[in-house]
């Protein structure tokens, strides 16, 4: 499951860079929502730790 999550986070990260260079103005937040979840999904944060990482109280 680690390297599945790997290569799908590793393939959106490339799709970021990608519609970065296109146009830096490119709005990538769902992109990088979906990087969060997989990480949260990998390293099973608590909802206290996603508080934290997210900047939220």
């Amino acid at each position: 499951m680690q390297k599945t999550m790997t290569k799908m986070q590793s393939r959106t990260v490339k799709r970021i860079f990608a519609a970065k260079a296109a146009c830096p103005q490119t709005d990538t937040s769902v992109l990088e929502a979906q990087i969060d979840g997989m990480v949260y999904q990998l390293y099973g944060p608590s909802a206290e730790e996603v508080r934290v990482l997210e900047g939220r109280k």
